[in-house]
């Protein structure tokens, strides 16, 4: 949980669906924020808070499906996943240097998604 303290920019959105896959990049200082502050997640869209909750981070056992469709192979390449008692909710994850890759549940059918997010700021405000 200590990694992902700070303050993460959407950057990209990657979505598959029948007609193909569609990405949408995200310019620098779009206001799509995700706020890790201790165990409080905030979730801001166009600078405006719309979501906020106590969250924890869940390691995915490779062996154990735990209310995801991912594969093994896929469970290895996002080990993780945020729970949030009251807010947000979100799908598996992991950190690739300063980036934030956070996925939907189920990876390669119709509808599944992927949000990249940058580290814009590290530790509380």
């Amino acid at each position: 949980e200590s990694r992902l303290e700070g303050y993460w920019e959407l950057r990209s959105v990657s979505q598959v669906t029948i007609a193909g896959l569609t990405r949408v990049n995200y310019p620098v200082g779009n206001g799509h924020i995700l706020r890790f502050n201790g165990s409080a997640i905030a979730v801001y869209a166009d600078g405006e808070l719309k979501d906020r909750g106590i969250y924890s981070v869940e390691r995915l056992d490779s062996t154990q499906k735990q209310q995801s469709c991912l594969t093994p192979e896929q469970r290895q390449q996002f080990p993780y996943r945020i729970v949030s008692d009251s807010g947000p909710e979100f799908g598996p994850f992991r950190l690739q240097g300063d980036s934030l890759v956070v996925s939907s549940s189920c990876i390669g059918i119709d509808n599944a998604w992927q949000r990249v997010y940058k580290r814009i700021r590290v530790g509380r405000p």
